[in-house]
């Protein structure tokens, strides 16, 4: 199971919360987006998941290019599903990172940006995503790979976190850590009961 987020945004770039505003990726996120898919070029991809918004979409048609031209008949079958949507940011979203960290200080700052369950006015926690996340993941995902197929998703930061403490058994307050920049990818490697058999972690074009 390859979990992947999109490449950088424009939101992203800007610094402002994204949520659920459906923003195009920049050069640099396609960039990245490219950079991943060559990667992703030695694992054979059988099926894929992604978000409602374009800035997923994109990396994924992107990060897939490598692999369908590795044979015309190759069709990879892509679902597209509101469950992996970013969170969503509610009253601050479109507000500057920076604005926000200079309001709450840097204790505030990271509470509200990666606690398990801070609330967003008119938005979600990480556990409200998680509740979506983690009923798509074992309905749809979990019988693909049990199947014994490659799977990517491509998706946001959030939503990834969720399906990373499912995945991994992070507690609480050790998913406050866990931290996807724009075009990095955990691999898992699963095995028969879909339990953690090892991980690879891919970030800035190189595996760690």
């Amino acid at each position: 199971l390859v979990a992947a987020r999109h490449g950088q945004s424009a939101s992203n770039e800007q610094r402002v919360w994204t949520g659920l505003n459906d923003v195009p990726l920049t050069d640099q996120g396609r960039l990245e987006a490219q950079i991943a898919g060559r990667f992703l070029a030695e694992f054979e991809v059988h099926a894929a998941h992604t978000s409602q918004l374009q800035r997923a979409q994109e990396s994924l048609r992107i990060m897939l290019r490598p692999q369908l031209r590795k044979a015309v008949s190759v069709c990879i079958p892509v679902s597209i599903d509101a469950a992996l949507n970013e969170r969503n940011y509610g009253d601050y979203t479109g507000v500057s990172k920076d604005q926000m960290r200079e309001e709450l200080g840097e204790e505030g700052f990271q509470q509200f940006r990666r606690s398990w369950d801070g609330l967003i006015p008119n938005g979600e926690s990480l556990r409200d995503v998680y509740g979506r996340v983690v009923p798509y993941y074992e309905r749809v995902i979990l019988p693909q790979l049990l199947a014994g197929q490659n799977v990517l998703v491509v998706a946001h930061g959030n939503p990834l976190r969720a399906l990373t403490k499912k995945i991994e058994g992070i507690s609480d307050k050790g998913v406050e850590e866990v931290e996807f920049g724009t075009g990095s990818m955990r691999i898992w490697d699963l095995n028969d009961m879909g339990e953690l058999n090892g991980l690879t972690l891919y970030a800035n074009g190189a595996v760690h």
